[in-house]
């Protein structure tokens, strides 16, 4: 379980780089932290990365001290985002684009070998969370990204078995479940259907 100092010092680079990042071709951008002994390593920074890390650091963030600094943390980003909201905008919609692809071949690989891939799901469904505010962050997405979403969405449907929430009880609060439905049940280890 990674801690809120591990939230926080990834949101903290990743506001200092943001503005760097923005601006740049990269759609993963090398965060250059590295996480402390029994951690899981850091994941490069990107928009998606950062907005997951900032809803996991809110239910985490229980003392004032760590309250404050993502306090903090949110309005420097908040101040980013609308001072370079063009750039914003723009790789938003890129990663996007990079991460429903990423999806889409999760899926089709579950689909192939549902055995071998659905213990996959808690970590892969990170891409569906991430689509969720990366496509209200990129408001002119055209109607194939979207499209493509639905359908995807409509696949999962008709596989999913609904259940507990999967990400565990103390992030539930940040996740809904009439938003987050995804995040509340698994895929199944054999396709619907088959013997």
């Amino acid at each position: 379980m990674n801690t809120p100092r591990y939230q926080l010092d990834f949101i903290q680079a990743g506001v200092e780089q943001l503005k760097d990042y923005l601006f740049s071709d990269l759609i993963y951008w090398p965060i250059g932290i590295r996480a402390v002994s029994g951690h899981t390593a850091y994941p490069q920074l990107t928009l998606g990365t950062l907005i997951l890390f900032l809803h996991q650091a809110e239910p985490l963030s229980i003392d004032s001290k760590s309250k404050t600094e993502l306090s903090g943390y949110k309005n420097d980003i908040e101040l980013i985002r609308t001072s370079w909201q063009a750039h914003w905008r723009r790789k938003s919609q890129a990663e996007f684009i990079a991460r429903i692809k990423l999806w889409r071949d999760f899926l089709q690989e579950y689909r192939k070998d549902p055995e071998g891939n659905f213990d996959r799901y808690e970590y892969e469904v990170t891409r569906r969370v991430m689509l969720e505010w990366l496509g209200q962050e990129s408001p002119s997405l055209k109607r194939p990204e979207l499209e493509m979403l639905e359908s995807l969405d409509l696949l999962l449907k008709s596989l999913f078995v609904h259940g507990a929430f999967i990400w565990g009880q103390n992030l539930k609060s940040e996740f809904p479940e009439e938003v987050f439905w995804y995040l509340y049940g698994k895929l199944p280890v054999t396709w619907p259907g088959s013997a």
